[in-house]
């Protein structure tokens, strides 16, 4: 009997090993090695320590190669699996703590017959379809409101994913998805990206390319990380990363949320002062034109008379007068003002233009003013005739001694 074990955890691997020595035994460390170097296999013992991935891997397996073999899943209490979700027709569910102990017990047992469903899976390539925003949206017949912050989680954890939702509530627009691949595609709807990074290297991987995507890299990302799972968080270019402890921490990473969701962009505008200052200008504009206008009617000009001619009407045109180019104008610049002259650009300017300044001279000339003040008011004489008559009196007292 050819039996393959499916794991990256080589203590288990070892162990396995050791009470099957009877047997043909070859390890791989994932579902998609053992599709591209095994031929074949009459017993898979799958390690599905990755909960819905493992779910995922298995049945790629089946499909693409090894589905004539019996499966002897060993599940783990804080990596749920859903045997229902496996589409092997022969397998055995068996407890990863009890592995080593039971796994002879389970080649002999006799595995559970699947009975055809209407959940049909294509041969050729088993895609899990994950209900978009949009369908979970219709499904559920509700209305986002402008205001609600849409929330992405990342995570087979179904008792991680339940409290979060628990403690948002209803004020956030959630959607849960279980393969951390489907997370570069569904995180372009989303605000903030929350991550549980529970599967390791290959949570990594995928929080990397979604950093090399101008469209997810500035989004919000809390990073649930874990002991056991470790991942480089350095290495992750996300200038909005928020790594927490799913497990210590989780309360702290929820508040992380809800502080991200009140955050507003700032925005700067035109100051009353600045406005002020434009009034006044169009004001000395408004009076100084109707001066003009009068000047111009106190001397009309007589322009001597030609021969009328015959004129051939032209379409009607609508000539603006002063008074509407005037609002105009005002209009316009004001309009223009507020983009450019904001108190953040005008902050900005000066800021810019002090740090340029070079203040040294000006320092240096200020010490050297108050040195020379305080120096001139010190009588040097008197003090060097005291210390030195000091200096002689010690001296002539150790010569007398």
């Amino acid at each position: 009997m050819k039996v393959l074990v499916v794991s990256f955890d080589k203590s288990l691997v070892k162990g396995i090993k050791e009470v099957l020595k009877d047997y043909e035994v070859i390890d791989v460390k994932n579902g998609e090695e053992a599709v591209n170097t095994v031929q074949s296999a009459d017993v898979i013992i799958y390690d599905a320590i990755s909960g819905s991935i493992s779910e995922e891997d298995i049945n790629k397996m089946y499909q693409s190669k090894f589905k004539t073999a019996k499966y002897i899943v060993l599940v783990d209490d804080l990596f749920p699996v859903d045997m229902n979700n496996i589409t092997v027709k022969k397998k055995v569910k068996l407890a990863r703590e009890e592995a080593i102990a039971n796994i002879k017990q389970a080649l002999l047992e006799e595995p559970v017959q699947e009975v055809e469903t209407s959940f049909q899976v294509p041969d050729t390539e088993l895609e899990l379809e994950v209900p978009s925003f949009k369908q979970q949206e219709e499904a559920t017949s509700y209305t986002p409101e402008a205001n609600k912050k849409r929330v992405l989680i990342v995570s087979f954890d179904s008792t991680l994913t339940d409290t979060i939702k628990a403690a948002l509530g209803a004020d956030f627009e959630i959607t849960n998805i279980k393969n951390p691949k489907d997370a570069i595609e569904k995180a372009s709807q989303a605000d903030i990206v929350v991550f549980d990074t529970i599967s390791g290297m290959m949570a990594q991987k995928t929080l990397v390319e979604m950093s090399q995507k101008e469209e997810l890299a500035q989004k919000h990302y809390i990073l649930l990380t874990d002991d056991l799972f470790t991942i480089d968080v350095d290495k992750i270019n996300l200038p909005n990363k928020y790594p927490f402890s799913r497990e210590a921490e989780l309360a702290k990473a929820i508040e992380k949320i809800k502080e991200l969701a009140k955050a507003e962009t700032p925005t700067y505008e035109v100051s009353d002062e600045v406005i002020g200052l434009l009034d006044e200008l169009f004001k000395e504009q408004k009076i100084e034109q109707p001066l003009q206008e009068l000047e111009l009617e106190s001397f009309p000009l007589e322009l001597p008379q030609e021969p009328k001619q015959e004129i051939i009407p032209e379409s009607p045109t609508i000539e603006k007068t002063p008074e509407m180019k005037e609002v105009d104008i005002e209009k316009l610049l004001k309009e223009h003002l507020k983009d450019v002259l904001s108190e953040k650009l005008i902050e900005s300017v000066l800021t810019s233009a002090v740090r340029e300044m070079s203040i040294d001279s000006l320092i240096e000339r200020v010490i050297r003013d108050q040195v020379e003040k305080q120096l001139s008011a010190i009588n040097l004489a008197d003090i060097i005739r005291e210390e030195a008559s000091k200096a002689l009196r010690e001296r002539l007292r150790e010569l007398i001694t």
